[in-house]
């Protein structure tokens, strides 16, 4: 993962893998029931536990390694998976 905050841009990564943004969206759906951007999150989110469970990093440090460009963004994405499961 990147060590700065930036953006998840699907239809880059479509390119990248050389298909469409919708082959892609609709293939990741169907094999994950996900969203490619959520995905992402679900990556980043697990990644920002473990770095929370096994390092003495900062709520801050932790958001910028997996990809947020602040702790609040992160809090919030863990807070709508804790509702979710």
């Amino acid at each position: 993962m990147a060590s700065s905050a930036e953006p998840f841009n699907v239809a880059f990564v479509a390119q990248s893998l050389g298909t469409s943004r919708r082959t892609l969206e609709r293939r990741v759906r169907a094999a994950l029931n996900l969203t490619p951007l959520g995905f992402v999150q679900r990556l980043r989110t697990e990644r920002a536990r473990h770095l929370s469970a096994t390092t003495d990093l900062t709520s801050a440090e932790i958001a910028l390694r997996v990809g947020y460009a602040n702790a609040e963004t992160l809090r919030s994405l863990l807070r709508r998976e804790r509702r979710r499961s």
